[in-house]
Order: C-alpha cells, then sequence, then structure tokens
C-alpha cells in the first residue's frame, strides 16, 4: 500500500522544486504578466524521502490524495470496493443523468438517498471496448459485459442483480452489456474509532439530515465485521460517500469476487480493499471500553483507494 497526492506547487517555488527532482506539470491556462504559470501540479508519493518535506508546504493547498495496493493486499482482504472505472460508451444517457427518468428521491443539497428507478436509454448499441465492466465515468453504476454475468451465475455469486440498457428508439435491449444491481445493504459498518483524521471528514447533510461521508481516499476504510452480511458475495454499504453534492453507496464484494476479477484478467474494475475489525464493548465502572480483537493486525486488514491506474475525478479530494 502506498498513498500518493497530487499537489499544486505556486509558480514562484516551482524552481525549488524542480531542483528537488520533483516531477512537475505547468497549468498552461493561468499564467502571470510575463507568461509563466502561475501554478504547477506535483504527484509524489508518501514512501517518498521527498515528501516530508513537501507535506507541510502543501498544507491548506490542493491536494488530490489517492492509495494504491498490491493484488495480494486484495486478495487478502475480506472484502473490496469495487468500482466500474471503464467508460462505457457512449458515454451519457438519453436525457439528463440525473433526470426523474432514471431516479427519484435524491437530496438536491448533498446528493444521497437517490434510488434507481428504470433501466438506463442510451443512443446507440453501449460498448466497454477491452474492459469488461464499466460505467458511465463517475462509478456511480456498474455495467458488465455477458462473460461476467456468465461466469458469477457458474461460480453461484450470490447478491447479484442485472437489468437492461435501453438502446435506440425502439429501446431495445443492448445485446452484450447489462446494468449489475446490488440490492443487498449492509447495517451501520464504518469503525469510527478507526478512520484517518488527516483527509477524511463527514457531516450531517442541512437538507436532508443524512450523513454523508467523503469519499475514503487516504488508506484503509476501516467497517466493522458484525455490520456486514454473510450470506451474499456483493452488498452495499449502509453509509453513503460523496463530495457534497453527488453522494453514492459503495458496492463492496467479497474475496470469491475478487480471485474471480483478478484471476479472469477483467479490465475496468478498480477493487480497493478495506479493513475488517471485530469490535466488542464491555462496561466497566460506568465507562464503555472499545476492545480491538486481533483482526486489525491481520492480512484482511486492507484498504481504500485506487488500483495502479491514475484515479477519476471525485473519488478523493
Amino acid at each position: 500500500m502506498d498513498i500518493w497526492h497530487r499537489v499544486s506547487i505556486a509558480g514562484k517555488d516551482a524552481a525549488y522544486w524542480q531542483s528537488r527532482g520533483l516531477k512537475m506539470t505547468p497549468i498552461l491556462s493561468a499564467l502571470d504578466a510575463e507568461g509563466r504559470p502561475k501554478s504547477w501540479i506535483a504527484e509524489i508519493t508518501e514512501s517518498d524521502t521527498r515528501w516530508l518535506e513537501l507535506k507541510p508546504y502543501v498544507e491548506g493547498r490542493l491536494n488530490f490524495i489517492n492509495t494504491f495496493f498490491s493484488e495480494e493486499e486484495r486478495l487478502s482482504a475480506e472484502w473490496c470496493i469495487l468500482r466500474g472505472t471503464g467508460p462505457l460508451r457512449p458515454l451519457e444517457p438519453v436525457g439528463d443523468y440525473w433526470s426523474c427518468d432514471y431516479y427519484e428521491g435524491k437530496c438536491s443539497v448533498c446528493g444521497s438517498r437517490w434510488r434507481q428507478t428504470a433501466p438506463f436509454h442510451v443512443a446507440r448499441e453501449p460498448r466497454l471496448g477491452r474492459n469488461a465492466l464499466g460505467s458511465f465515468g463517475s462509478t456511480y453504476e456498474l455495467f458488465a459485459i455477458k462473460e461476467v454475468l456468465a461466469a458469477f451465475e457458474a461460480e453461484e455469486i450470490r447478491g447479484v442483480d442485472t437489468g437492461p440498457v435501453l438502446v435506440g428508439k425502439d429501446r431495445h435491449p443492448a445485446d452484450n452489456v447489462k446494468q449489475v444491481h446490488v440490492k443487498s445493504v449492509a447495517g451501520p459498518a464504518l469503525a469510527d474509532e478507526l478512520v484517518e483524521h488527516e483527509h477524511y471528514r463527514w457531516s450531517n447533510c442541512s437538507g436532508c439530515g443524512e450523513r454523508w461521508h467523503l469519499f475514503y481516499s487516504r488508506g484503509m476504510l476501516p467497517l466493522r465485521r458484525s455490520a456486514l452480511r454473510t450470506d451474499v458475495d456483493l452488498q452495499m454499504t449502509h453509509e453513503w460517500f460523496g463530495s457534497g453534492r453527488a453522494a453514492r453507496r459503495e458496492i463492496l464484494a467479497s474475496q470469491r469476487v475478487v480471485k474471480l476479477i483478478l484471476t479472469k484478467g477483467w479490465k475496468g474494475a478498480e477493487l480497493a480493499p478495506t479493513q475488517t475489525v471485530s469490535i466488542l464493548r464491555r462496561f466497566r465502572s460506568s465507562a464503555w471500553f472499545v476492545l480491538f480483537i486481533g483482526e486489525i493486525a491481520e492480512t484482511s486488514s486492507a484498504s481504500c483507494g485506487r488500483a495502479k491506474n491514475r484515479p477519476e475525478a471525485g473519488a478523493g479530494q
């Protein structure tokens, strides 16, 4: 696991950080009076020895955070967050994406509480290219090709439902792509005692009152094992994750699903390991104590973040 940062460097400081060997890209859309970039973008991981020097500099500046994981970490995690990253073409359905033709109940303030009520309708036959899984680009929905769905059925993957993608004026079902629906929802599982506080935060929506959590992009998303379902291989988190304008429940995939995706070599799937823990509460002398049972140090402690590909906008901020 390695924590990755995309950070903003002021133009006046660019020469120094370049002398330190930091690879940077100028933002050419904003130039000063002499035609020089006002700011630059640099990428660095926390394992880089220069991070200790750069960290205090970037406080309060643009800092996009993500986590990279090894295949071993994904395979050893009890549950991984599954997101479809392969772009489905066309990239948006007919009409507005958040149209009432497809959704209902979406909070106009935080973007949570929505429910899809109808299949997506696209203008032409949808394609995922070389990807087996994907989305419209937002990762809020999950699409899969027939090969994936056939393998799920053959392996008796539990908790999977599918729906058609409608095509053209006659609204016929797409030939090779279907939408994957996950209807099982876990109980409240976020282990508040273990979340990192450098980047993560939550807020209660002023509109609907729902608590939404910032996309968890730095390190491990800690979940209580007791709140997760054991009778399915795919389930949604109880919690809503978002940016404050739109939010989603994350899809959790079991070890069986993760192993299948990696063994088959299917592209278009981001697998972000989670840290599952058992927590026992004891009442003693009028005070509550939290006892963490050994699982915290086990390999089931894995993390949330992106695969080796760069993160899409909105997953970590």
